[in-house]
């Protein structure tokens, strides 16, 4: 048998859940790029600011931020079509299952239906000849019995 996704409906409290953790997450994000101080630091070696090892320059700690704030919104729309996704599949799950719900039940009537269609005339031809031996008295009808050594005219 073949496992079935649960459907997550789109107000259900793992979705809100999910969103909250995304929203609060980029808003702790957010908050910590805009309070960090910017580093007047340099790089050691070279005495150009800002390779990237030790320290960045003024200039590139604004990027930085930026950069950090950026990735935040990526991963925040990746989780959120990623539940978007879910929801979706779920939905086609619930409706394919309902679809072979229907599809059984029309199975089912459909068989009974064929079956009365083929046994009504049956039912009909049926009674009415036992109706006709049992209330109206006529004879059974039964077929003529041949001697044995009787040749048929036919095949002489």
């Amino acid at each position: 048998m073949a496992a079935t996704i649960a459907p997550v409906r789109m107000g259900s409290p793992i979705l809100r859940r999910c969103r909250r953790q995304i929203l609060q997450s980029s808003q702790r994000l957010y908050a910590s790029a805009a309070a960090k101080p910017a580093s007047t630091s340099t790089s050691t070696s070279t005495g150009r600011p800002g390779n990237g090892k030790q320290g960045s320059s003024p200039a590139r700690e604004p990027a930085m931020r930026t950069a950090e704030a950026r990735e935040s919104a990526l991963r925040a729309a990746r989780m959120r079509r990623q539940a978007e996704r879910e929801d979706r599949q779920s939905e086609e799950a619930k409706k394919r299952l309902e679809s072979e719900k229907y599809q059984k039940r029309y199975k089912t009537a459909a068989r009974k239906w064929v079956s009365s269609l083929i046994a009504l005339p049956i039912l009909l031809v049926t009674s009415y000849y036992l109706f006709d031996r049992l209330a109206l008295g006529h004879a059974q009808k039964s077929m003529p019995k041949t001697p044995p050594n009787h040749v048929d005219e036919k095949n002489a």
